[in-house]
């Protein structure tokens, strides 16, 4: 799955978002995970497979290397699993880096997405308006 698009993405008051149509994916009609990781002021979410694609592009190598082991404790150890309910909504997780409110932007980033806070995205990318 691709991901694409920037939305507004109000926060209830259980802390949860509801992803847009187009971040579903037909497995979430079940229940669904992803895995979460922090990265300067944003949350990037992904789906195993993509992690997995991710951890090999960083960390390939004989599983004995203790250097390829150290790289992989560092990538993995921050890594947070959530789960996405058959409405599509998910609880955002907490990260020491990473302070919620009440809107959330989701950003489609090709094989991930990310999520920010609006304050953080309007000083970043003040140009660009997501959808409500």
């Amino acid at each position: 799955m691709i991901y694409t698009g920037l939305f507004i993405c109000p926060v209830d008051k259980l802390g949860r978002i509801i992803l847009p149509r187009g971040f579903r994916r037909e497995s979430m009609a079940r229940s669904a995970t992803l895995y979460v990781r922090a990265n300067e002021n944003y949350l990037i979410l992904t789906v195993e497979q993509s992690l997995r694609d991710h951890l090999t592009s960083i960390a390939s190598g004989d599983d004995d290397d203790a250097e390829i082991r150290e790289i992989r404790r560092l990538a993995m150890a921050p890594v947070k699993t959530v789960h996405v309910d058959p409405q599509g909504r998910l609880k955002i997780p907490d990260f020491p880096n990473f302070k919620g409110g009440d809107t959330m932007i989701l950003v489609g980033a090709g094989h991930d997405f990310e999520i920010w806070t609006q304050p953080d995205w309007k000083d970043r990318y003040p140009e660009m308006e997501p959808e409500p």
